[in-house]
């Protein structure tokens, strides 16, 4: 999935089929916040929230909530990424960006995770 869009029927197809996905957040992500989970400031996690999406098209291709994690990195940029998995605690899908080898969200090429019981893997792009 290209950087510059968020397939959300794409992402929705994803999820039916049992795995989730961890994807960086575009700057002008529009949705309201359903539920704010507690975080524990002594990590690196500033928001953990449930959204449901405002645009149409968008809440049409994903019918449900996402997770949406802000976090800082060690450089101390600030992150936001989203995710259907609701199971994980926060630091480790924040964590997802070490892991994955990408502390730049920005960076050219996929910037997605799909992951599947233990499986991690970068998305295929289009």
């Amino acid at each position: 999935m290209d950087r510059g869009y968020l397939d959300f029927s794409q992402l929705y197809a994803v999820h039916q089929v049992g795995a989730f996905f961890v994807t960086c957040a575009k700057s002008n992500f529009n949705a309201r916040r359903v539920y704010l989970a507690n975080v524990n400031k002594a990590t690196s996690v500033m928001c953990d929230q449930s959204v449901a999406l405002n645009r149409f098209k968008a809440a049409k291709d994903y019918p449900e909530q996402l997770r949406w994690v802000r976090f800082t990195d060690p450089t101390g940029k600030t992150l936001v990424f989203l995710t259907d998995n609701t199971t994980l605690p926060a630091p480790l899908i924040a964590s997802f960006s070490r892991t994955a080898g990408r502390s730049n969200c920005s960076s050219s090429g996929s910037s997605s995770i799909c992951v599947s019981r233990n499986f991690w893997a970068p998305a295929r792009t289009r």
